[in-house]
């Protein structure tokens, strides 16, 4: 759709909402995580191919109980999996993050919830 701007505030009201996909777009900025905390009916979010930036705190999945696939691949964030230390209440099957900053304050550490992954 090569939809630009930011994300519309107003999605935080679709609480229901199971997936989102989001990619290939223009979108920019900074992540709105605020906009997304109601959201924890997700099982599905792509953002991958968009101009966010801006640290991204995966801490603001840690509720997101239904949570199966992450996609920030080829963006500009740094994301940040280790600060505050959390526990995921999700098990997910697909993360991808291509071409983001994992971790770079940490070292670049593999995100250490990885080991709670035992789906599959």
């Amino acid at each position: 759709n090569l939809i630009q701007g930011g994300i519309d505030p107003c999605l935080s009201e679709m609480t229901s909402l199971i997936s989102l996909d989001l990619s290939f777009n223009h979108f920019q900025g900074n992540f709105p995580s605020n906009t997304f905390r109601n959201l924890t009916s997700l099982q599905t979010l792509l953002i991958s191919d968009n101009k966010f930036g801006g640290i991204l705190s995966f801490a603001m999945f840690a509720n997101f109980s239904n949570l199966q696939d992450i996609d920030l691949s080829n963006n500009m964030f740094e994301v940040n999996t280790e600060t505050p230390r959390w526990y995921p209440s999700f098990q997910l099957v697909s993360l991808n993050l291509r071409n983001c900053g994992v971790n770079n304050y940490h070292g670049r550490v593999v995100p250490s919830f990885i080991s709670s992954q035992k789906k599959y």
